[in-house]
């Protein structure tokens, strides 16, 4: 019977980390639809790099890092790092909310911002 419970315990126990939901990632390619129309493509890499394309111009690139749910970022246009707090939800989605961020232009265009989560093949 103790041996019974003591399993019941431990089965019960990994079944509920076997499903938690896995950590977000930024890594992968993302997507923003603008109000003119215009598409913004982000492909966060693996190593702290990423690049953005406008219409599929290159638009800007720099590094980033993530720890929790805060991302810097710093890039060609601004030099110095801007801090944003990163909320998903849908699954696929990502807000960035800025927290500390003294370039004025990369705030005006991420602040807020949501993006969608593009899948392998998806363009």
């Amino acid at each position: 019977m103790k041996n019974g419970f003591l399993f019941l315990l431990v089965l019960l126990l990994g079944s509920s980390l076997a499903f938690r939901n896995p950590p977000r990632s930024l890594v992968g390619r993302w997507q923003q639809r603008w109000a003119n129309g215009a598409i913004l493509l982000a492909n966060f890499r693996p190593d702290g790099s990423y690049e953005a394309f406008v219409d599929g111009k290159a638009f800007v690139r720099g590094h980033y890092s993530v720890r929790q749910d805060t991302v810097a970022l710093n890039d060609t246009g601004c030099r110095m790092y801007g801090h944003y707090q990163l909320t998903f939800f849908a699954e696929d989605s990502v807000r960035f909310t800025a927290i500390q961020d003294s370039c004025a232009q990369r705030r005006r265009g991420t602040n807020q911002s949501v993006f969608g989560r593009l899948t392998p093949g998806k363009p």
